[in-house]
């Protein structure tokens, strides 16, 4: 199961406020709305409850693809 945690820090890095990153790895925020849409049906669509980490990622490349296009910097 993904802890909320999960949740939480993934959606205030990708919202403008939130640009924390350690390293070299460069974010770009998407916007509070983008963020939810793509969290939303990542979890009513692909999550269940025995999601892990690696699932969750795989699930929220998912639905930004769905929404937005596999081109897309959402």
């Amino acid at each position: 199961m993904v802890p909320s945690g999960f949740g939480t820090g993934t959606s205030y890095n990708l919202t403008p406020a939130g640009l924390v990153c350690s390293g070299s790895t460069a974010l770009t925020a998407i916007g509070r709305a983008a963020a939810s849409r793509i969290w939303y049906r990542a979890l009513t669509v692909y999550m269940t409850s025995s999601t892990n980490y690696a699932a969750a990622r795989r699930a929220t490349l998912s639905a930004a693809t769905d929404l937005y296009g596999g081109t897309s910097t959402q």
